[in-house]
């Protein structure tokens, strides 16, 4: 569960937005602290484009933008190769935390 402009945002239902694009294989969607300090964090996408797809991060981002609520909107997009993952397939979201923004776009700027 993520918390932004006084709303409850839960990331698997914007993962289950975000998988109904064209051209996604998997996502991830988690927080990340904004640069502001004390301010709210951000919603972060972290997503593995199909193979062969050609889905760049902003249009992915405005695709996503355009099917969720405003407050959901994420800030930045993130394609990786794959998403880290323990043992147990199990998607690892502290290790996307700790990544940050790192390769993201900011939908923002």
């Amino acid at each position: 569960m993520l918390f932004r402009s006084g709303e409850n945002i839960s990331a698997s239902e914007v993962e289950a937005v975000v998988q109904g694009i064209a051209g996604v294989a998997e996502v991830a969607a988690y927080a990340v602290k904004s640069e502001i300090a004390g301010g709210e964090d951000e919603v972060m996408l972290a997503v593995v484009p199909e193979a062969g797809a050609t889905l760049t991060a902003e249009e992915l981002g405005a695709q996503a933008a355009a099917r969720l609520p405003r407050f959901a909107n994420p800030r930045y997009v993130a394609l990786l190769p794959e998403l880290p993952k323990t043992a147990t397939g199990k998607v690892q979201r502290e290790v996307l935390r700790k990544r940050g923004t790192t390769g993201a776009v900011d939908r923002s700027a």
